[in-house]
């Protein structure tokens, strides 16, 4: 994560040097009359809200030149060098001088000058008297939270150490716990229930600690140990199996609403988020203080850089607090502010248990959470980078964090590169050989085609009878020429699910006919004849069968992929 500064736009302003020529303070001579109210409101208050007041109002975040333009008493006073108008007199106030643009030293707006009309309405109004309505500043806005008041509320208190309450008697031998309930139970006149047995007890101890029953072996163990100290040992016996952080850790993953899915519109899968997973359950198992298991889920990726090498990769693992926020929308990039809201509300909740995300819109009324901390928290996460889980539309994931520190990152790339670089090279090579002999075998191949059709889902067509079985009726094969026979898909289904019957006739001379499916394939592959193939009167080398997936070399075993 990355903390920025933030620089917020100021509007076209009127700056501190209106007034450099201004006479002294001065007083309007009258009240305005409702003409000019009107003249007012309609021509000059738009302007100055839209051209002024974000620095020169009680509302601007710091005031240019101590000059007020929201109000009459504002306009009267003048800022650091004094009133910027002087009432009748146009030509001598320094408002108008600046909006005309003569003066290189005094140009407001400074980044846009307003419109000739503009201009025409302010001379008019100085003209007029500089009428103006406002009798007082707006007061300033107070603050939607009293803080000191919400530092009161029992939830903020810090907790404090209370004293043990006196045992109920002398020979009370319970823990501090123990103590406090008995005094609780004691001034509701309520008295405890007998105490467990062993066997129960050892039971409610392992179901809260691991969610699991006791095997019957512990429980007669137990039952046995007569020494003082004989359930403390099966707590940390519990405590310290593998267990324990799976069931417990399972409390902080509901939590931070943990899932091994992105939980866009469909729900994407995240392979990873078992590491994430994994860290929590370690964490329990290790008995990791809370405060840092806390830090290295919010800036383990700050953390791990400060050392040392052997915790990098688990602190960079443990932002997966982060990382599985949730998504939103079919391309969750586009939605990516809904993701900041939902990781600062899981942050409210699981670490202040508040719930902070109302302050996206206004001030909390009860919790001392503004606005302005919401968005200040949000300014951090949106300088953060998110890694891209994969969705529908975008399959493959990205900006994915390496589990090694940069400098083995870049060793480990060179590494790669090295040995890259000589199959690239040897790829290209087969890639070129390769086009040579598909340049090859297509020159061979008789055209035009002999036929071709459509054949829908368990269908079936007789390509000798179809707009192009004009061209069966006679095609010239020449000695070495080759016929290919090529099956593709329609839609979702391929030649793995299509039953071909593939004839050929000779015309003239013997008139022979050659079956593929009863006679070549059979007499090729299952009597073992290999290629080339004789023909049915035992003439040789009158068909090869060449593999066109692989470069158009001779089948020397059956493919059903090919044949």
């Amino acid at each position: 994560m990355r903390m920025f500064r933030q620089v917020w736009p100021f509007n076209l302003v009127f700056c501190l040097a209106l007034g450099l020529l201004a006479p002294s303070p001065f007083v309007f001579s009258a009240e305005p009359t409702p003409a000019e109210i009107d003249f007012f409101e309609a021509k000059i208050r738009p302007v100055l809200v839209e051209h002024c007041y974000s620095c020169h109002s009680a509302e601007s975040k710091k005031v240019k030149g101590s000059l007020y333009l929201d109000s009459r008493a504002g306009v009267l006073t003048g800022g650091d060098t004094g009133p910027v108008l002087v009432p009748g007199q146009p030509e001598k106030s320094s408002l108008i001088r600046a909006v005309h643009y003569t003066d290189d030293n005094l140009l407001m707006p400074p980044k846009k000058r307003l419109s000739p009309q503009q201009v025409t309405d302010l001379e008019a109004w100085v003209k007029m008297g500089a009428p103006d309505p406002r009798a007082a500043p707006p007061a300033a806005q107070k603050p939607s939270i009293d803080f000191n008041a919400a530092r009161k509320f029992w939830s903020f208190q810090s907790a404090k150490e209370q004293p043990d309450p006196a045992p109920a008697n002398a020979a009370s031998q319970r823990s501090r716990i123990d103590r406090f309930i008995d005094a609780t139970l004691a001034a509701k006149n309520l008295v405890p229930v007998k105490r467990a047995d062993k066997r129960t007890l050892i039971r409610r101890a392992t179901f809260d600690l691991t969610g699991l029953p006791p095997a019957p072996d512990d429980v007669a163990v137990f039952e046995k140990d007569a020494s003082a100290d004989a359930f403390a040992h099966v707590v940390d016996r519990l405590l310290s199996s593998p267990h324990y952080g799976e069931r417990w850790g399972r409390h902080w993953l509901d939590v931070v609403r943990y899932a091994d899915t992105a939980g866009e519109t469909a729900d994407y899968p995240v392979p990873l988020a078992y590491r994430y997973r994994n860290y929590v359950i370690d964490a329990f198992n290790q008995d990791k203080p809370y405060d840092q298991f806390v830090r290295e889920q919010i800036a383990g990726d700050l953390l791990a850089l400060e050392g040392p090498r052997e915790k990098y990769a688990e602190r960079v693992v443990a932002t997966g607090y982060l990382a599985v926020s949730r998504r939103f929308g079919f391309d969750s990039e586009n939605y990516m502010h809904l993701t900041i809201e939902d990781t600062l509300d899981t942050l409210g909740k699981s670490i202040l248990g508040l719930s902070i995300a109302c302050a996206r819109c206004h001030d909390h009324k009860f919790d001392p959470i503004s606005a302005a901390d919401y968005y200040a928290l949000f300014g951090i996460f949106s300088s953060s980078r998110y890694a891209f889980p994969g969705s529908e539309e975008k399959k493959r994931s990205r900006d994915m964090v390496p589990l090694v520190p940069p400098q083995e990152v870049d060793a480990q790339k060179k590494a790669l590169a090295e040995k890259v670089a000589p199959l690239e090279t040897e790829l290209k090579r087969l890639d070129t050989e390769k086009a040579a002999l598909d340049a090859h075998v297509k020159a061979r191949v008789a055209k035009p085609p002999l036929a071709s059709g459509v054949i829908d889902n368990g269908g079936k067509q007789d390509l000798s009878a179809g707009k192009d079985a004009a061209s069966l009726h006679s095609i010239a094969v020449k000695t070495g020429e080759m016929i290919e026979l090529i099956i593709l898909p329609k839609t979702n289904h391929g030649a793995d699910s299509t039953l071909v019957e593939f004839e050929i006739a000779e015309l003239g001379g013997a008139k022979r006919v050659w079956n593929l499916t009863r006679e070549i394939v059979p007499d090729l592959f299952e009597k073992g004849k290999g290629n080339p193939h004789s023909d049915a009167m035992g003439n040789p080398g009158v068909w090869y069968f060449l593999d066109s997936l692989n470069g158009g070399q001779l089948f020397s075993k059956y493919t059903a992929d090919a044949l």
